[in-house]
């Protein structure tokens, strides 16, 4: 399992950094085609609730909360979104001693603690420093990921062009979200972020 931490997730759908995007962007979903288990927290939600919500001109994203909202739902169609426990505060707080966390750095700790407490030990971060004084975490940048493979390539036993490999992830990525949401396609359609009638188009081209 890997944990996606919450700037990758910003990243993914920011649209002021074009490299940050795509960066973000190919590491999640290289993991993702490779079988990678990827895991999130409720911790990552809350944090990218506040930055998708702040103003733009205060370093945010300027969502409304119903578009923040779409994007969570949209998150854990790809994301397991694994529970908070009651261990997780304690495991935290023992964190936050051990290491003397003072400030914004005590959300990374309640990150790790949830991390600990669910036995994750990896995590998809572009911000290296903030966990590597955490033993037993390892921490991937997502350039480490995308630079595996050139994303212009197709990917190991995958004969298709480009195109119809992003086709077949796309139809992947929707099959997956009718099944979230037992098949109610006017729900669907809004996780998605496309109009009904698209989706609609989309499921004959598949023939669902």
């Amino acid at each position: 399992m890997i944990a996606v931490d919450t700037n990758v997730l910003v990243g993914a759908i920011q649209t002021y950094d074009p490299q940050l995007h795509r960066t973000a962007r190919h590491a999640v979903k290289y993991l993702y085609r490779q079988g990678e288990q990827l895991v999130c927290f409720p911790q990552n939600f809350v944090e990218f609730w506040n930055v998708s919500t702040r103003p733009a001109n205060a370093n945010g994203l300027g969502f409304s909360p119903e578009q923040a909202a779409r994007y969570v739902d949209r998150f854990q169609v790809f994301l397991r979104l694994l529970p908070e426990t009651p261990e997780v505060f304690p495991t935290w707080r023992k964190l936050v001693l051990d290491h003397r966390v003072s400030g914004i750095q005590v959300h990374d700790a309640r990150i790790v603690a949830a991390m600990t407490v669910h036995q994750v030990n990896k995590i998809l971060s572009f911000d290296l420093d903030d966990f590597r004084r955490y033993t037993g975490i390892s921490v991937v940048h997502p350039t480490d990921v995308s630079g595996v493979v050139p994303w212009d390539s197709p990917l190991p036993g995958a004969p298709l062009p480009l195109r119809d490999t992003l086709l077949e992830t796309e139809e992947d990525l929707i099959r997956r979200v009718l099944a979230a949401t037992g098949g109610n396609k006017s729900k669907a359609a809004q996780i998605l972020g496309i109009e009904r009638k698209t989706l609609y188009r989309k499921l004959d081209r598949m023939k669902l």
